[in-house]
């Protein structure tokens, strides 16, 4: 599968409400509530979706410091609920990874 740097795969990602945690051990978790937008095209003239796909829910992101920067170490997305063909879209058939 073909995502990184493919060409026909567009998205954009909405961050909504947040809501910030500052875990026991001193890492932080952060929960973003988030819409995501795909659609893959025909070609890399971008000229006919082919496939589009949406989701809504909550993306948990947590991040710790080590040796004094802060790296994100988990992110965790819980779907809510989706439009279209959102895995279709992410996992084209096999004839469309060239």
């Amino acid at each position: 599968m073909k995502l990184l740097g493919d060409a026909r795969l567009k998205t954009q990602h909405f961050l909504g409400v947040s809501k910030w945690v500052v875990l026991d051990d001193g890492s932080v978790q952060v929960d973003h509530q988030i819409r995501v937008a795909h659609q893959r095209y025909k070609n890399e003239e971008l000229t006919e979706v082919v496939n589009k796909g949406h989701a809504h829910g909550v993306t948990q992101h947590v991040y710790k410091k080590i040796d004094s920067l802060w790296l994100l170490i988990c992110v965790a997305p819980r779907l809510n609920w989706f439009e279209h063909d959102l895995f279709g879209t992410l996992n084209p058939p096999e004839g469309d990874l060239e």
